[in-house]
């Protein structure tokens, strides 16, 4: 009997010892996984979305393409107040990676970004909407090292020439972009450091009656001059845009009339037109009514 006790004994020791080697945890253990590098220009491929969305009153329409596109406006940058948020497309913001905002071109589109003053030249990559402040005049939203690499970072507004030195495609997303305020540029850190602007649009009165079905329009200019406004929009009716439209808005009490062609049912007639518009109109966006 003693010795079966004896032996029971020690198989139980053996059992323990094995036992204590395994650790016992309350909730299964975290799974390791690889990681990707961190994120750079060839490699980001972020969720994209396409739905129309509205900031400061003013709505606007991402592109499906980046190909071919050119633009002419004024470039601004927003820095450390931003650094570590969250941009448009989830990513977190970088000041030192070569980024941009951009309130139509597809995420991730590349841009050759070209200072009109003194010649130089940078590469940005979309990752961000905006700039909504005086959207008559600005076209993009550098980041802080974008903005260095210029030599733009004590001119507050720079002229620039943008250019796609790629051509991104998106397939349509059903999600709804919303642009946080967070990420959004503000009009104080993107101009200067001592500028504070009031509101984007403090009026806007439509030149033509609005219809009942929601409809989109190419906005192809904003205009201080009404006359050339007027004329531009006349040409665009000759053409067949049977619906254009003048939009005249207030800005910090500038008025600007924004020319807009229409109206097409839908995003890809948009697009089509648009691209018909390219060789006549410069930064082109889409419009919903």
């Amino acid at each position: 009997m003693s010795r079966f006790v004896i032996l029971i004994s020690a198989l139980l020791l053996i059992f323990s010892a094995g036992c204590a080697k395994k650790r016992v945890y309350s909730t299964p253990p975290v799974k390791h996984h690889k990681f990707q590098k961190q994120d750079s220009p060839d490699t980001v491929k972020p969720v994209l979305k396409t739905d129309p969305y509205t900031v400061l009153g003013q709505s606007y329409v991402p592109h499906l393409s980046s190909k071919g596109y050119k633009a002419q406006g004024l470039a601004s940058w927003y820095g450390d107040d931003f650094h570590g948020k969250s941009t448009a497309n989830g990513e977190t913001y970088n000041m030192y990676a070569m980024t941009a905002a951009h309130r139509t071109l597809p995420m991730g589109s590349m841009l050759e970004v070209t200072d009109r003053d003194s010649g130089r030249k940078v590469i940005v990559r979309v990752n961000d909407r905006g700039p909504f402040a005086d959207p008559d005049l600005r076209i993009i939203d550098l980041s802080y090292a974008a903005a260095s690499k210029l030599g733009i970072i004590n001119k507050g507004l720079t002229p620039v020439e943008l250019r796609a030195i790629d051509d991104v495609n998106v397939e349509p997303v059903t999600d709804t972009e919303i642009v946080s305020d967070t990420a959004a540029p503000s009009e104080e850190t993107v101009v200067s450091k001592t500028v504070e602007a009031a509101p984007e649009v403090e009026e806007i009165i439509i030149t033509e009656a609005a219809t009942a079905q929601e409809h989109y329009f190419i906005q192809v200019g904003s205009f201080t001059e009404h006359d050339r406004a007027t004329a531009i929009l006349e040409s665009l009716r000759a053409q067949g845009y049977n619906e254009s439209r003048m939009v005249e808005v207030s800005v910090n009490g500038k008025k600007y009339m924004r020319v807009q062609a229409g109206y097409f049912y839908n995003i890809p007639e948009a697009e089509d037109a648009m691209n018909s518009l390219a060789s006549e109109f410069g930064e082109m966006f889409i419009v919903t009514q």
